[in-house]
Parts: structure tokens; C-alpha cells; sequence
């Protein structure tokens, strides 16, 4: 699933927002027009790029793409294993926050739901469909009124046993 603001275009997976001179230069790093985009990432273990040999994950490919393009992007990766979305809920904003100050252009990404899914010990998800869905939605409802906002995933998996959750989710 992907969801992206109006008036957003996405390629190669990196959100990109045309500026105009009313911009009084937010964004440009030093008044030598070059716009400068920070990007937050916060999600699980599939955004910090757990086990990947190289250690950049899906994140480190899209901004190094995103470079090579003429983009001067900061990643900031905020992925935590085992993080589930009431996890994410309660940290995302204060990490952003100091990250993404009112003078840059800032972004911020999401990626998170397959932690949520899994099952525990006593056959039950570690958080409830009804309480993902609602984490969900807040956080991104707050995230979008602030900043512009991408939801990405959660990725697709082979393990039988979260196909359906996922899939609800």
C-alpha cells in the first residue's frame, strides 16, 4: 500500500515536492540553490535494513538513487527491530522533531505493521488489529498535518501465519 498527499509525486520512492519563489529559500542550503531535503524513516526492522549485507537497507538505496539524480538528500534512519506500530506511535514525533526543524525541507516516511502481526506465546498478535488500525491512522494523521508523509508497506512476507493479518492490516 501507498499512500502519498496530494500534490506529491513519487519516483524511485522518494517523495518530491516542487517549490516555488514563495519559498523564501527553506531548504537551500546556504543560499546557494541547492535544495536540501531531510528525510525521516521510522518503522521496524524492515526499514533499519536488517539483514542486509551492506547495511543500507531499502532506505539507503532509494536516497542513494535519489543523490545520484542531483538530490542532496540527509537520511535518517529510525527503523527499530521488533518496534510495532504503538512502538513507533510513541517515539516517532519527538525523534522527528529534532531532525526535521522548521527551516529545512523535511519528509518523513513510514514503514511498519508485519511486528504488529506476529503472533506470541499465548496464540495472540502482539498488537491487536483493531489497536494497529488505530495506531495507524493516528500517527499518520498527525504526520501528514505536519510534514509531507509516505506510507510504505508493510512488506509482503511468505510466513503463512501473517499473510492474513497483513493483508487485513
Amino acid at each position: 500500500r501507498l499512500v502519498v498527499p496530494n500534490g506529491h509525486n513519487v519516483r524511485a520512492g522518494v517523495m518530491l515536492r516542487r517549490r516555488d519563489d514563495r519559498t523564501g529559500g527553506r531548504g537551500r542550503e546556504g543560499g546557494t540553490g541547492v535544495e536540501v531535503m531531510r528525510m525521516c524513516f521510522s518503522g521496524d526492522s524492515f526499514v533499519s535494513g536488517k539483514g542486509e549485507d551492506e547495511c543500507r537497507g531499502w532506505t539507503g538505496r532509494i536516497c542513494s538513487a535519489a543523490r545520484r539524480r542531483g538530490r542532496d538528500i540527509t537520511l535518517y534512519n529510525l527503523g527499530i527491530r521488533r518496534d510495532t506500530t504503538a512502538d513507533i506511535a510513541e517515539r516517532w514525533e519527538r525523534e522527528a522533531r529534532v531532525r526535521l526543524t522548521p527551516e529545512h525541507d523535511g519528509r518523513l516516511v513510514f514503514s511498519f505493521g508485519v511486528n504488529d502481526c506476529v503472533t506470541e506465546e499465548r496464540g495472540q498478535p502482539r498488537v491487536p488489529e483493531a489497536a494497529s488500525t488505530i495506531n495507524a491512522r493516528a500517527l499518520l494523521a498527525t504526520a501528514k498535518a505536519g510534514l509531507p508523509t509516505l506510507m510504505i508497506g508493510p512488506p509482503p512476507t511468505t510466513t503463512n501465519e501473517l499473510i492474513l493479518p497483513l493483508n487485513t492490516l
